[in-house]
């Protein structure tokens, strides 16, 4: 195997004539898919990069490669070996929200995921929904959930009323759906002028909490997002969130109800849209814009 690396690293450097023979090299990389001493077989890729040193080179690799080695524990999706969603994946709907998995919205070549909740003619009082689920039943309480999606102009002609989306959650809750720990991102548009008013980080359990972070997020543009939720009733839950690696939010304390054993534990990527007249008691109503969110590159993972 030396001899072999060592003459396609020379073949590759001086542009010599590859000589090990079709049979065990048919991608003329100078590695012997046969053997297997080539890292990505089937694909030139002479110069043998493993970016990630997990022995199967760049140009095989995707997103997911070698992301999750436990199926009981952690699931990634990255869009890309077909157009269908995901099995262990649900989509969640209301209202005709529609999911496709499309080109045109991936950061990770070929294919994403577009989420598209439609919106009010009328902007009466109404919830549309179009979230993609995936949900374990562990007893572990530690969700790493992290994602990258690009967030489509929203607001429109309803910043004079209440309106509230929420976006992606993380999730616990017993075998019958009853639930003991949610902790969500939202936006909340209730001042004209103001396309993104106040973000905010809920936490339902022991008791209602929103909290008002300091995010600005840009609209028509890729950013990584990654949650930790460790779920307890006691000074050990926590909840930490960043954006292309700056943490935006991050706390310490009860997270959840007391729950112990075996339960339905996750997150949630998408878009809900929640319109109330709480605030001008519908004595206005303007038609409110769908919403259109892309996604790509998910993991939930369940940590010890």
């Amino acid at each position: 195997m030396f001899a072999t690396t060592l003459l396609a690293g020379c073949n590759a450097l001086f542009s010599l004539e590859q000589t090990l023979p079709d049979s065990v090299d048919p991608d003329h990389d100078g590695f012997s898919d046969a053997d297997g001493d080539d890292n990505c077989p089937g694909i030139e890729n002479p110069e043998q990069e493993d970016t990630n040193n997990d022995g199967i080179g760049d140009a095989c690799s995707t997103f997911c490669t070698s992301r999750c080695t436990d199926e009981a524990t952690c699931d990634c999706e990255d869009f890309d070996t077909s157009t269908e969603l995901p099995a262990d994946w649900f989509f969640d709907e209301y209202g005709g929200g529609m999911p496709t998995v499309q080109t045109e919205f991936a950061t990770s070549t070929p294919r994403g995921l577009r989420l598209h909740a439609p919106g009010s003619p009328s902007g009466m009082p109404f919830t549309q929904k179009a979230k993609l689920v995936r949900y374990f039943q562990s007893d572990r309480r530690h969700v790493h959930f992290e994602y990258t999606w690009r967030l489509s102009a929203f607001g429109g002609a309803a910043l004079d009323q209440f309106l509230n989306y929420q976006f992606a959650s993380i999730n616990l809750n017993d075998l019958d759906q009853n639930p003991f720990g949610n902790v969500t991102i939202g936006n909340i548009l209730d001042n004209p002028g103001s396309p993104t008013d106040v973000w905010i980080v809920g936490i339902q359990f022991p008791t209602a909490r929103s909290m008002a972070i300091s995010m600005p997020v840009p609209v028509n543009q890729w950013v990584h997002v990654v949650w930790d939720v460790v779920f307890a009733n006691d000074a050990s839950g926590s909840v930490k969130l960043s954006f292309d690696g700056v943490t935006v939010f991050e706390m310490t304390g009860p997270t959840a109800s007391p729950n112990s054993g075996v339960a339905q534990i996750g997150g949630k990527a998408g878009v809900e849209l929640l319109q109330s007249c709480q605030i001008n008691n519908c004595g206005v109503t303007k038609p409110t814009v769908s919403q259109n969110l892309a996604h790509d590159d998910l993991v939930v993972e369940l940590l010890p």
